[in-house]
């Protein structure tokens, strides 16, 4: 397995990552075992969350008397500091270690979150004298939405950022890759499948969209897996590296064109709804339902959103602004009816 240097932090990680989304989805014994073949086959980069289900305690099961194998990501939703601490010390706990070698703010979303992580006692200090405790490492945060992205990196507090890096999400990403090489930011490619999509493609296509991934200057892609056979056949595009020939890249560009007409790639064309409606993030909740059966995180989140669907007056702006012309008013009741 390549390894490759994690931007400023140093570390090394083997370019094709654990993700730990999908592992409260099997039994406890199931997910030691599937953590235990990676690291075997020289993965050596762990990604979890405390929003994760009990994914932090199955990873800290797994990597009981095998600490010194793994670099370890976590990352907290809170927005607050008391919470965000508290988070820290259960991940701590639950991971069954002294230390988290990168912690993260989750899905750095907004302005306003952003202004809650950077101010004095925000979540940035919070970071920084729990780092100064020994107990973390390198501070990061992860995100979705392209602009909240280049704000944060040109903040110049972050030692890594983790960021959906896939064939799909272009959009998003392009722009952004620059901004964290030029910093030396440690760069984690989440949802190299597109969050699950293109595993519903050939076994071909998944083989592509990883190698597109890391052909990327990126320094890991995190990649779910919950089998012995899903490790084996993620790891290839860590061992075997090549670039995509010109054919191969057009065959993987066909595939992610022809994806379901219902599939957001979270470009946030649609904003700003007049109702307030945050479209791009109830389809990222509504994803997690129903493809990662995160049933009781996903409608949580989505309790805590300031504006629900039934806000929506079906105007349909948002369909006209689409790139994509997906029918987001239907989408929207869809989600509506699993989210609460």
């Amino acid at each position: 397995m390549q390894k490759r240097r994690l931007g400023k932090t140093g570390l090394m990680v083997s370019v094709i990552g654990f993700g730990g989304l999908i592992i409260p989805r099997i039994s406890h014994d199931e997910a030691v075992q599937v953590i235990h073949h990676a690291l075997d086959l020289g993965i050596n980069f762990i990604d979890t969350a405390k929003s994760y289900g009990d994914s932090e305690e199955k990873v800290g099961s797994a990597i009981s008397g095998r600490r010194d194998q793994c670099i370890i990501t976590s990352k907290s939703l809170a927005d607050n500091a008391d919470t965000f601490m508290s988070d820290i010390e259960l991940g701590l706990k639950r991971l069954n270690t002294d230390k988290i070698d990168l912690y993260q703010i989750h899905n750095l979303s907004s302005s306003d979150k952003l202004e809650k992580t950077i101010r004095p006692d925000g979540l940035l200090d919070c970071l920084k004298e729990v780092r100064k405790s020994g107990k973390l490492d390198f501070i990061g945060f992860s995100g979705h939405k392209k602009n909240i992205l280049i704000e944060a990196i040109k903040t110049d507090e972050f030692d890594f950022v983790e960021m959906p890096i896939n064939v799909v999400d272009r959009n998003t990403w392009y722009d952004v890759l620059p901004l964290a090489i030029e910093r030396d930011m440690g760069i984690i490619s989440m949802k190299p499948l597109a969050g699950g999509a293109l595993t519903d493609l050939s076994p071909e296509i998944i083989s592509l969209a990883l190698r597109y991934a890391v052909q990327q200057d990126i320094s890991t892609a995190i990649v779910g897996m919950r089998s012995l056979a899903e490790v084996e056949q993620n790891i290839q595009a860590g061992v075997d590296i090549k670039p995509l020939s010109q054919s191969e890249e057009r065959a993987l560009l066909d595939a992610a064109d022809s994806l379901s007409k219902t599939f957001c790639r979270q470009c946030e064309y649609c904003l700003p709804c007049d109702q307030g409606l945050d479209i791009p993030t109830i389809f990222i909740l509504y994803k997690h339902f129903t493809r990662f059966s995160d049933h009781e995180s996903a409608r949580k989140r989505y309790a805590s959103l300031k504006v629900k669907v039934d806000a929506c007056i079906e105007c349909g702006k948002c369909e006209e602004r689409c790139p994509y012309q997906l029918p987001i008013r239907e989408m929207l009741k869809l989600a509506e009816e699993k989210l609460t």
